[in-house]
């Protein structure tokens, strides 16, 4: 009896070791899979050594990712029972994977670059906004200028009978101009603007100025870019001028114009039209840059605020220029510029006007590379 009562023990005993054994093994492989482990690392591109931020890294067949920060640092924590490799990628640059061992939570990855595929029109995919907006290495890129401006202005005005002309002329020099372009790809957007008061000096007047003329002048484009060489870029596009001319004579307890002239010239008036532009750019060195540009206005529409009838006939408007710019410190520019306008119509009508302007010229994006690169070695210094 005692010996059938030790049998009976012994298998309770034996069926509970193998109850608990197979838990026990598959407890213990899962606790080393499932442990909490944080890796932690910098990547940076392995020709230069410069941390790359927005990186990505991620643990296999997981949703588990994270992105470096600006000095190319990740930290992550693996994912409990899921595989102890890790996928890091960039664009441009090639993917390379880590295999976590147990005594190793801290890498370096170096990335190798992408060899770029050399094709104007195949832009890199996934460009960041920097990337598509910079062209600063090209004579027609993102340019933002305050512009110090003198004006010599000649006129030839019909008379409101059109029988006769008033030819004036005027020289200011304490004008204001601006302009930008902005280029994203091959296309270019641009505003030019200036503001102006000009002496109105009339030929045989018993006093002069006889008035002052203010006007504020619009330019707006858009069109393409065009690779010509390593060295020079062409633009094509549209155009659309607005100028606004406002003379001071006014007097009287009724503000009116007074008819100094008895010409166009003493009322208010708009003129605005559509025109085609060609620009040149051309990279003489690395630090200085040429350009030219023309703008065709076929037909310029003038209405005047105050005064019924408009006897002035077709005219339309020409401009021709040309400039340089000299970098004096990363992504600014010395600008220096000569413009010519030159309005022309029917019955000899004309506006002639010469421009020379000086002033600064930035490229933000060129800027703001310099700026990071500077954080990043840095940065990488300090480390």
């Amino acid at each position: 009896m005692k010996k059938i009562h030790n049998s009976i023990i012994l298998g309770l005993f034996a069926i509970n070791i193998l109850a608990v054994a197979p838990s026990s093994v598959f407890a213990k492989s899962a606790n080393i899979e499932s442990a909490n482990i944080v890796i932690k690392g910098i990547v940076a591109d392995s020709k230069n050594t410069l941390p790359l931020k927005d990186s990505y890294i991620k643990q296999q067949n997981t949703l588990n990712t994270v992105l470096t920060d600006e000095n190319g640092n990740f930290s992550i924590n693996l994912e409990k029972g899921a595989l102890k490799k890790l996928t890091v990628s960039k664009d441009g640059y090639e993917s390379q994977e880590i295999i976590i061992s147990d005594n190793q939570t801290t890498f370096r990855v170096s990335l190798a670059p992408l060899v770029k595929i050399q094709s104007q029109n195949l832009p890199a995919p996934h460009s960041d906004a920097a990337d598509i907006f910079n062209y600063s290495a090209r004579p027609i890129s993102s340019v933002f200028s305050a512009l110090y401006q003198a004006r010599y202005q000649g006129s030839r005005i019909p008379t409101l009978g059109g029988d006769s002309f008033i030819s004036s002329s005027g020289f200011s020099i304490n004008e204001i101009a601006a302009s930008g372009q902005i280029r994203f790809d091959d296309w270019l957007g641009s505003i030019k603007v200036f503001r102006s008061r000009y002496p109105v000096n009339i030929d045989n007047f018993q006093f002069n100025p006889a008035y002052y003329l203010d006007s504020t002048q619009f330019q707006l484009g858009g069109g393409k870019v065009f690779k010509v060489s390593e060295k020079m870029d062409f633009y094509a596009g549209l155009s659309y001028l607005l100028h606004f001319s406002t003379p001071d004579n006014r007097g009287g307890s009724d503000n009116k114009p007074i008819p100094f002239t008895n010409s166009h010239q003493d009322y208010p008036s708009t003129k605005q039209g559509p025109g085609l532009t060609a620009m040149l750019g051309y990279n003489w060195t690395e630090k200085i840059v040429f350009n030219s540009s023309a703008t065709l206005y076929p037909i310029v529409f003038t209405t005047f605020d105050t005064l019924n009838k408009n006897n002035m006939g077709y005219h339309g408007m020409l401009e021709v220029g040309g400039g340089v710019r000299v970098e004096t410190l990363p992504g600014v520019y010395i600008t220096g510029n000569y413009v010519n306008q030159f309005f022309f119509g029917f019955s000899n009508f004309l506006d002639d006007s010469n421009f020379i302007n000086i002033g600064i010229s930035l490229d933000p994006f060129k800027m703001a590379n310099i700026a990071q690169s500077t954080d990043i070695k840095s940065s990488t210094q300090g480390k």
